[in-house]
């Protein structure tokens, strides 16, 4: 079980979020369900959850500047092909869904049915094994585990 760092918490109460939120998922239900992607309990949960939220983050190169991750699941399906994601639920070996972007929208943040969290753009790495070690280590400043995608360079 992962436990939301305290910096990690006073980051997503700043941004609206508390413990009980449950926001109306319908639309992103709607909209994934019509591009081909599969919405499961885990993916529902987390996007209940923080769906929506503009979090304020250390940038991950410098010290004095903050950036920004948002969980607007629309915005980031939009930003990536259905075909692309494809390409990466190979190297994942699990179906993903686009959830969120960071780092001034550079990165598409994508969840897996198995809650584990990816990002991509020029590389694709593994984030977090689920959305709170995620959230943790946008706080942290952490780097993701990098993923060898052949195709990438295809993708950006």
């Amino acid at each position: 079980m992962y436990r939301i760092s305290d910096a990690a918490r006073k980051g997503l109460l700043d941004a609206g979020w508390s413990p009980n939120r449950s926001l109306d998922i319908s639309l992103y239900e709607t909209y994934f369900l019509k591009n081909n992607y599969v919405l499961n309990d885990t993916i529902r949960f987390y996007l209940k959850n923080f769906g929506e939220l503009i979090l304020d983050i250390p940038s991950f190169g410098c010290d004095t500047i903050r950036d920004t991750a948002h969980f607007n699941a629309i915005e980031a399906e939009q930003a990536i092909s259905r075909h692309n994601i494809t390409i990466l639920e190979r190297y994942a070996k699990e179906s993903l869904v686009p959830i969120g972007e960071v780092y001034g929208n550079y990165i598409t943040i994508m969840m897996s049915l198995s809650g584990k969290v990816y990002g991509a753009y020029s590389e694709f790495w593994q984030f977090g094994e689920n959305m709170y070690d995620y959230i943790n280590g946008l706080y942290q400043r952490r780097n993701g585990k990098k993923i060898n995608v052949p195709e990438m360079k295809n993708i950006s």
